[in-house]
């Protein structure tokens, strides 16, 4: 199956301006997936943000509420 590994970001005109790479596959939950991700900024040499999942559920409820701007402030 497919999995992406590396997501490229451009602006219009076609610059980078960051990268997503993915590594550390394993099953979580029952899925295959990259648990390492890297967000690599073009603009800004040596910096990075990295995640790790440790645990991930997927298909879980969520009320439509969650996603408003509101809750979405307040969770930041």
């Amino acid at each position: 199956g497919y999995m992406e590994l590396k997501a490229e970001y451009y602006y219009e005109d076609g610059f980078l301006i960051r990268s997503m790479i993915g590594s550390k596959i394993k099953e979580m939950n029952g899925r295959t997936i990259p648990t390492h991700w890297e967000m690599i900024p073009q603009d800004e040499p040596g910096q990075k943000t990295v995640m790790e999942y440790q645990k991930i559920d997927f298909n879980i409820d969520i009320n439509e509420s969650f996603f408003s701007k509101q809750n979405m402030k307040r969770i930041r």
